[in-house]
């Protein structure tokens, strides 16, 4: 009776280690090098003004047509402000630089998501970029 438990779970045992416990991350050719972020609130107009500039380079070995960069600036879980900057083609290796500009008339705390999206093998592709410098 015990060879029989012991059996079972060693087979449960190596059954859970025959699967990942996660998906491999997904490569992408474009990365964000850089991104820096600024907003200064205007107290007399209760406004905010701000910019976002960001650093691509193309780490592939071919061109990457279709390349689209979206800021998107949240306060909590709501999207607040969607910028939007069509790059078209990035050669291979090359670097590109954005800047976006924005003013919201409200006083917020706004967080910045950058969205990549690009031509893939199987359509367009969109990731989350997480820059390495806020």
């Amino acid at each position: 009776m015990r060879a029989v438990h012991f059996s079972l779970i060693l087979a449960l045992f190596l059954t859970a280690l025959a699967f990942p416990a996660r998906a491999a991350v997904e490569k992408h050719p474009l990365q964000v090098l850089k991104a820096t972020y600024n907003s200064a609130a205007s107290s007399a107009s209760r406004s905010v003004k701000g910019t976002c500039s960001i650093w691509l380079k193309n780490l592939s070995d071919v061109a990457v047509d279709g390349v689209k960069i979206t800021v998107k600036l949240r306060e909590g879980s709501r999207t607040i402000r969607t910028l939007e900057k069509d790059l078209g083609t990035l050669e291979s290796g090359k670097k590109s630089f954005l800047d976006f500009k924005f003013e919201e008339y409200t006083e917020r705390t706004l967080k910045p998501q950058i969205w990549v999206t690009y031509n893939g093998a199987k359509g367009p592709v969109t990731f989350e970029a997480e820059p390495p410098v806020w």
